[in-house]
């Protein structure tokens, strides 16, 4: 994104120089200038919002080491298996940010603190289920 927004500023900079080389009036100038300029304002948002949403090395290290110790904590402490189900599900909601799932192929995978692809069955191939009464 800031590779296109140099690109942005250098094609104004061409606009520009083509202006006063006479190669287009001033309404075409203006015109073309501001569809440049909008351009680059949209992908100066973009870069913004999404420089917002990033998380250094660091703090994602320090946040998985914090959730690591909390659940520890409570595994050693019996709370995971009593634990009513709204808690289960915001504990999963903390550390998972989104799951995958491909029943075709057999697995499902995980992104957050805990990530990686797992298999829903034992040898990673689907089984095929018949139903008896068929």
């Amino acid at each position: 994104m800031e590779n296109q927004i140099n690109e942005s500023n250098i094609e104004d900079d061409k606009l520009y120089k083509a202006y006063l080389a006479g190669v287009f009036n001033e309404t075409e100038y203006a015109g073309r200038r501001r569809l440049v300029k909008e351009n680059r304002q949209r992908l100066q948002a973009e870069l913004q919002q999404l420089n917002g949403n990033l998380i250094s090395p660091e703090k994602l290290a320090e946040r998985k080491q914090e959730i690591l110790i909390v659940c520890s904590h409570a595994t050693s402490n019996g709370l995971v298996q009593n634990a009513p189900f709204e808690v289960k599900r915001n504990i999963i909601k903390t550390i998972i940010e989104r799951i995958i799932l491909n029943v075709n192929e057999g697995w499902f995978e995980l992104e957050g603190v805990i990530h990686g692809r797992y298999y829903l069955y034992e040898d990673g191939k689907p089984h095929l289920h018949r139903n008896p009464n068929r």
